[in-house]
């Protein structure tokens, strides 16, 4: 599998989308929201491409000294083939390019396939946000940078 990882273009929406939705049904992000991100975060907002195809996502930003993986989603006919991997390695190092301490991110309490990929690439569960989601608690995630 030939996979590439680069910044996001305007380009890439549709197929984004495509794979928000697919990924989130519930609570997908709006088109909007990813636009607004691409405008404000350029840099942190990366497409993962296979065959010219975009199978994957991640989002993020910073803040003083933390960067924040706001959302990351690969399509699921590629999941398990590294594609999330790459993504998170590709933002993170990112962050620690930028001197960031740490990085931060929310996760599902029921979604155990996601809490052990972020575990698995050192973050801890630091707290348990109350109602975070519309239907459902989050963990809070942390990864020390330094």
């Amino acid at each position: 599998m030939d996979l590439k990882v680069r910044n996001f273009d305007l380009k890439d929406l549709n197929q984004v989308l495509e794979i928000e939705k697919a990924s989130f049904p519930i609570d997908a992000y709006p088109k909007c929201l990813f636009k607004e991100f691409y405008i404000s975060y350029p840099e942190e907002f990366f497409v993962a491409e296979v065959s010219d195809k975009v199978v994957g996502y991640i989002l993020g930003y910073i803040f003083n000294d933390t960067g924040e993986i706001v959302s990351i989603a690969v399509k699921p006919e590629f999941r398990n083939s590294g594609v999330g991997k790459k993504l998170m390695e590709t933002i993170l190092s990112l962050f620690k390019e930028k001197n960031l301490k740490r990085c931060i991110l929310q996760v599902r309490v029921s979604n155990k396939i996601a809490i052990e990929f972020y575990e698995n690439l050192g973050f801890k569960v630091i707290k348990r946000e109350k109602g975070y989601y519309i239907d459902e608690d989050a963990y809070i995630m942390e990864k020390n940078l330094l």
